[in-house]
């Protein structure tokens, strides 16, 4: 994919598109390998890779351009340049069909357009994603397309690929790949009351995992 050549918005650490290419190179094979290409970028360059390895029962959805900026983490987290780099994934069923031009056809595209608009968060308001943070489609509760009821989603530790896929060494800090996972209303207030410890015993115990099922049963009452 044609990448940028030199910073498009102050601060922005372009090298890390090449570190993610190279990562991807490690683990999979070009034939595996494709992405959606943003048609307006917006501040800075945020594609959306789509990996499907030959033979697995899912797909992957990656993006590529949030790492190129740090984030702004809280000095009261321990350890700040362990966050400040990021990418997000979701697992999604192989059988998932995209439009050929996305975003298309919002019932089946829904997945790209949640990340890039997840990705571009921290920028907009000034903040970081990790593990067990939530997020919200809209203020209203809008679900993020027609069909479907999940109206936000919760960052996962990856576990449907090996740990070492999950966290990439890059000279400016690790840059840590969270999964999203998303949440229906119910789930989403849940977390807010009880925390992300006491959802994330219920995605164990129910044997719940990162993959996005649009049918899968609401884990809360």
């Amino acid at each position: 994919m044609p990448l940028p050549t030199e910073p498009q918005v102050p601060g922005q650490i372009i090298a890390h598109y090449d570190v993610l290419d190279a990562h991807l190179a490690r683990h999979f094979v070009p034939e595996e390998v494709s992405y959606f290409e943003e048609q307006s970028p917006i501040g800075f360059t945020l594609d959306v890779f789509r990996i499907r390895p030959a033979g697995a029962h899912f797909q992957i959805l990656l993006t590529s351009g949030l790492s190129t900026l740090p984030m702004q983490v809280p000095d009261k987290v321990l350890d700040p340049l362990r966050y400040r780099y990021v990418e997000l994934m979701m697992v999604l069923p192989a059988t998932w069909r995209f439009s050929a031009v996305v975003p298309e056809h919002p019932a089946s595209d829904w997945p790209v357009a949640a990340l890039k608009q997840l990705a571009r968060l921290p920028f907009q308001e000034k903040g970081f994603l990790a593990e067990g943070h939530t997020v919200l489609h809209d203020a209203h509760y809008r679900p993020y397309g027609p069909g479907v009821d999940f109206v936000g989603a919760v960052l996962v530790a990856p576990v449907t690929l090996p740990e070492i896929f999950s966290r990439i060494q890059s000279p400016h800090g690790p840059i840590n790949i969270w999964s999203v996972f998303p949440l229906y209303q119910k789930e989403l207030f849940f977390i807010h009351q009880q925390g992300w410890p006491a959802f994330r015993s219920l995605l164990e115990v129910n044997e719940v995992y990162e993959m996005m099922h649009p049918e899968r049963v609401c884990l809360v009452e």
